[in-house]
């Protein structure tokens, strides 16, 4: 079977992501996930978390349901998918920013240049709107080798919010020329509400990402390459 879309996923412990000690689920007990895959656009969205159910034998303990996130959730579709499937019906990152990521990021190193930069920012946005919460760690890291914790240290070095860009008087995230807060050049602009993942690409950064892959990898471009509105922005 290459494509669960349609299977219900069952679990009887849960790996948690930022722990060593897994949730245990007691016997008799269990958590049911239903993987839907979005009609709308073919290959728009990896796959959506449509429905979980908590299934408890009457006289089972149920504390360990309240330790259960949808982050954590999540993490474990994803790592059960890795493990027990072909994932070449999931989408994939475009050939040529991935070969730029190959050939640019290391992974023990941070991001230096502005089309480095870009770049993360692009493959952010991308895992923010093509996969659900709490997988998108796993899935940056398979992508770059980085580890999910060396993407938002990235991040947080050349960022703003939106309101903090808003009190300087600028535009949302599409102002041309390269604007420095706080002593801090910004190469994404985050939401304002915390609560939000993602964020957007301001046109001077999108510029360097455009030019750089169409100069360097015209052999997988045509050089015709324009980032997608998905690497560009995203709200999770």
């Amino acid at each position: 079977m290459t494509n669960p879309k349609f299977k219900n996923l069952s679990f009887t412990s849960l790996g948690v992501p930022t722990s060593q000690k897994d949730i245990d689920i007691p016997t008799g007990s269990s958590l049911i996930v239903v993987l839907t895959q979005p009609q709308t656009k073919p290959g728009w969205k990896a796959f959506t978390l449509s429905k979980v159910t908590y299934d408890h034998m009457e006289t089972n303990p149920t504390a360990w349901a309240d330790k259960v996130t949808n982050a954590i959730i999540g993490y474990n579709v994803y790592k059960h998918l890795l493990d027990n499937y072909e994932l070449d019906w999931l989408p994939k990152f475009h050939p040529a920013l991935q070969q730029a990521l190959n050939d640019e990021m290391n992974p023990n190193l941070g991001a230096s240049t502005d089309f480095q930069k870009g770049l993360v920012i692009a493959m952010y946005n991308w895992c923010i709107e093509m996969y659900p919460a709490g997988t998108t760690g796993q899935v940056m890291e398979n992508i770059t080798g980085l580890p999910p914790k060396r993407v938002s240290n990235i991040l947080s070095r050349v960022s703003c919010t939106y309101e903090q860009l808003r009190d300087e008087g600028m535009e949302i995230s599409r102002y041309k020329n390269k604007v420095v807060i706080n002593n801090k050049s910004v190469y994404f602009v985050k939401h304002t509400d915390t609560k939000l993942r993602g964020g957007y690409m301001p046109k001077w950064v999108e510029t360097i990402v455009n030019d750089y892959i169409n100069e360097h990898y015209t052999s997988l471009t045509a050089g015709q390459f324009s980032l997608d509105p998905e690497h560009r922005g995203s709200v999770g």
